[in-house]
This record gives C-alpha cells, sequence and structure tokens, in this order.
C-alpha cells in the first residue's frame, strides 16, 4: 500500500507497517507517526501516514482520545492537511464500525454516523441534531 503514495493515511495498523514499507515512505519525505498522536496533530506537511494501536483502533466508546484520534478528528485532520485548490479524493472508512451491527454495541452506530457527518461539515455550518424514531 505504501507504493500507492497515497498523501495521507490515518488509521489501525501500527505494528502492520513493514519495515521496507515505513523506509519507502520516510525516503519519500512523508511523516510516520506509530502510536504518535500528539505528532500526528502537530504535523503541518501534507504526506503522512499516522497509524494507531497494533492492529486496530479501539471502537469510539473505548477510545482514549488521548492515544487514539476519533473519526472526526482522523477526518478533519485529513482535509486540514491537504490544499484544496484543485479538489481532492478523500476516502473515510469506520471499517470495524460495521461490525458493530452484528454485535450488541448497536447504540454506538448513529454516534459514529454522526461524527462522520460533522467532520465533513464546515465548522461554521449551524447544525442540529435530531432524534430519528
Amino acid at each position: 500500500m505504501a507504493h500507492n503514495d497515497l498523501n495521507v493515511v490515518i488509521g489501525g495498523g501500527a505494528s502492520l507497517l513493514p519495515e521496507e514499507s515505513e523506509a519507502y515512505l520516510k525516503g519519500n519525505g512523508y511523516g510516520i507517526f506509530k502510536n504518535d498522536i500528539d505528532g500526528m496533530r502537530n504535523y503541518k506537511r501534507q504526506q503522512y501516514w499516522a497509524l494507531f494501536g497494533d492492529r486496530e483502533m479501539a471502537y469510539d466508546i473505548d477510545r482514549d482520545p488521548s492515544q487514539q484520534p476519533s473519526l472526526e478528528e482522523m477526518t478533519r485532520k485529513a482535509i486540514e492537511s491537504y490544499p484544496k485548490p484543485n479538489g481532492f479524493f478523500l476516502m473515510v472508512e469506520g471499517s470495524r464500525s460495521t461490525g458493530l451491527l452484528t454485535r450488541t454495541i448497536r447504540s454506538a452506530w448513529p454516534r459514529i454516523c454522526w461524527l462522520t457527518v460533522l467532520a465533513v461539515l464546515p465548522s461554521n455550518l449551524p447544525v442540529r441534531m435530531a432524534r430519528l424514531p
């Protein structure tokens, strides 16, 4: 995946990045952050990988915000990292969230969807949350 030259990758799997892929990324000017939330938060350049958790990130309800960013924070950081004069493509996926539907944590699903929506809305847009039936 490192050789696809993606500008920003933020997610789980800090232990899954092979040494040769990390060397390739560093050699091409990428910032690499493994379980380093402050490094990711303070990084100002456009190309970086920020990976949290050995394999996958914690569910939002179990997440320690000082150790792992939320889906909203990761989305906002990716949007802020990239200049927009010609537009860009951003893929946001909460891959563990689909598993919630088959588990007993169904109550977390609406929150995950809502946080994703909040992340992509302009910060000055007035937003009201409606209770779904």
